[in-house]
């Protein structure tokens, strides 16, 4: 079997005592299981193109290092994508881009910022659960696409 940059980190995560063998094996699985990759948004300005130019944006900043990031994800992801459909949804690795992430004042993971008409409507960090995401962002969806 290959090594894959993740099973490298996990395998050092291992060594260190820092996440069982076990842990690790299901945050491989799911991060196999997600459907979408990450946008690539290296500068903010990028991202704030994509806030303005849509009416209704979640952004979901996350580490691969973080259990409930990964299991969070495929959750938010269906939500979006069965009660939201016209809400476009952007996943920003927090690591990998500390610019963007300190921008938008990002301080832990998963954060969820979700935006309406450009402006920042509401933002969640560290617990969340999909049915509150889901009552936050109902009304003002049906808002915005009525």
């Amino acid at each position: 079997m290959a090594q894959t940059t993740e099973n490298i980190l996990f395998e050092n995560l291992i060594r260190n005592n820092h996440l069982t063998h076990f842990h690790a094996q299901i945050m491989l699985i799911l991060q196999a299981q997600l459907k979408t990759h990450p946008m690539n948004y290296d500068q903010p300005g990028e991202l704030l193109g994509e806030i303005s130019e849509n009416k209704a944006l979640l952004l979901y900043f996350y580490s691969d290092r973080c259990a409930p990031c990964i299991s969070l994800r495929p959750k938010v992801e269906q939500l979006v994508h069965e009660s939201f459909p016209e809400m476009k949804l952007i996943f920003v690795d927090s690591e990998k881009f500390q610019e963007t992430t300190a921008h938008f004042q990002v301080f832990a993971n998963p954060a969820l910022l979700i935006f309406f008409e450009g402006k920042e409507y509401y933002r969640l960090s560290k617990y969340v659960s999909t049915s509150q995401l889901e009552e936050i962002i109902s009304r003002p969806y049906e808002m915005a696409f009525d």
